[in-house]
């Protein structure tokens, strides 16, 4: 099973390869020469400048890639947050209107989890923008301009992925069970 698995990798690795444009950078040489010559003679020796032009071909490729994901996901993520926010505010305007003695504990809540998302949204737009910085620098020429562009959006990633975890913390132990003690209370309130 292990061998049928290393030969589906290499066989994807091939076509991949064969896809993007660079098999001929790894192709052997199909020179006609005399058997008496090493096979590492009779592989073709590609230059450096081209491999590094393979490499970056792929790698803006995966930076367009990621733009594209990033973006949608970013979308995804705001409309659902803003959906939570918009139905917070609608708890806390009920509770004020239907005198809710804890309404301070639920407008905290609220307040809260709406700073939580506009960091999360500060933090997406500056990944976004990073990685979008990405592709004004040329891969391979720009002297290490291009990896610490990608650094920056690494760490920038990192920030990302750390506000992520701050928001959907406090939305679920501190807004949804204060919403939840909202719609309790009401709910024993209507039926006295």
């Amino acid at each position: 099973m292990k061998k049928v698995k290393s030969i589906g990798a290499g066989l994807i690795a091939v076509a991949v390869i064969a896809l993007t444009g660079t098999a001929p950078l790894y192709a052997q040489g199909t020179t006609e020469s005399d058997t008496t010559e090493s096979p590492s003679t009779q592989q073709e020796t590609p230059n450096r400048g081209t491999i590094t032009a393979a490499r970056c071909t792929v790698a803006e490729a995966k930076v367009d890639s990621r733009i594209t994901r990033v973006t949608a996901a970013t979308e995804k993520t705001n409309t659902m947050y803003n959906t939570i926010i918009e139905k917070a505010d609608a708890f806390v305007a009920s509770a004020s209107a239907n005198e809710y003695p804890e309404v301070e504990a639920l407008e905290t809540a609220a307040t809260t989890a709406t700073q939580n998302v506009t960091a999360l949204q500060d933090a997406t737009s500056a990944y976004l923008a990073s990685l979008t910085e990405t592709k004004s620098f040329a891969c391979g020429e720009s002297e290490g301009a291009f990896l610490n562009a990608l650094a920056t959006a690494r760490a920038d990633l990192t920030e990302v992925r750390a506000s992520i975890a701050t928001t959907k913390a406090d939305a679920l132990t501190n807004l949804l069970p204060a919403m939840k003690n909202y719609l309790t209370w009401l709910k024993d309130t209507t039926q006295e």
